[in-house]
């Protein structure tokens, strides 16, 4: 109680400038604001940088992840006949909404293509074994009929006032594309790890299963 009292007289008497305009004009001071970037910018910037537009046109799924904090990446993975094969990007210069958030921070414009070019990327090309691919394919739709009754599951719950709702870790996104029909999805779940794989939704933890073993490709 006297500490609060102690603040509130000492605000007083700066605000009533009894102790001098300099000491005070912390006081009189707004707080710097600046205008943080938009997402739909931040996803043109990473259609961009990870050549989404081009690469969608020949790959059956398409993932992309976007931590909080860690480098941005995207899978484009396409199955043939005889063999699957991912098309891999990564950020090699940080988290990438950091970076373009900087440029605004820094007096730079809101402009994708511009931003864009600030960003480096690593692309690899990679042939997935057989036996690997094939739990892929297999496990995935156990893994979307577990997300479906997860999220109903969670709307239930929010219907009568209840649930947890997460406001930070990793976005996901999820394309799937077969025979000229698409599903998309974005889910927002725990943050991505190079340890272990993560996630409390199943369809989030089928990607990052799948992201733990391209990294271990060569």
């Amino acid at each position: 109680m006297n500490f609060r009292l102690t603040c509130c007289v000492l605000l007083l008497v700066c605000q009533l400038g009894l102790v001098g305009p300099r000491a005070c004009s912390w006081a009189q001071e707004a707080p710097k604001t600046y205008k943080v970037v938009s997402p739909a910018t931040y996803e043109n910037v990473l259609d961009i940088i990870f050549q989404r537009d081009e690469g969608n046109r020949d790959y059956d799924i398409v993932l992309r992840f976007e931590p909080s904090n860690a480098p941005e990446s995207q899978l484009y993975i396409k199955r043939t006949a005889t063999k699957t094969q991912v098309l891999e990007y990564t950020s090699v210069n940080g988290n990438v909404y950091g970076k373009i958030d900087n440029i605004l921070r820094n007096g730079g414009k809101e402009d994708a293509g511009e931003m864009a070019k600030q960003c480096q990327v690593r692309k690899r090309t990679l042939e997935v074994p057989t036996p690997r691919a094939n739990e892929w394919w297999s496990s995935l739709p156990d893994a979307m009929a577990a997300t479906v009754k997860l999220l109903q599951h969670r709307g239930a719950e929010a219907a009568r006032g209840v649930g947890t709702i997460p406001i930070d870790g990793t976005d996901y996104r999820f394309w799937y594309d077969q025979v000229g029909s698409n599903i998309y999805a974005r889910l927002m779940d725990q943050e991505i790890s190079s340890r272990e794989v993560t996630g409390e939704v199943e369809l989030v933890r089928w990607m990052n299963n799948v992201r733990c073993d391209v990294e271990k490709l060569k």
